[in-house]
């Protein structure tokens, strides 16, 4: 029993550090919407992209 609350407590902090203004379930097609993301991901998902274009376009060497 101890090992559910801890993994629901645990569970719940992940959640409000990734949404920290919630999120919301569309049950059809099961789509997880957010108003919000935690800027550290926006930041990673940003660097990711730009990190992708730049190996497109630099010269093979």
């Amino acid at each position: 029993m101890y090992h559910f609350l801890y993994f629901n407590t645990v569970k719940k902090k992940i959640q409000r550090l990734v949404f920290p203004n919630g999120f919301y379930i569309n049950p059809y097609p099961r789509q997880y919407l957010t108003p919000e993301v935690n800027s550290l991901f926006r930041v990673t998902s940003e660097l990711s992209r730009v990190s992708e274009d730049v190996k497109k376009n630099s010269p093979l060497i």
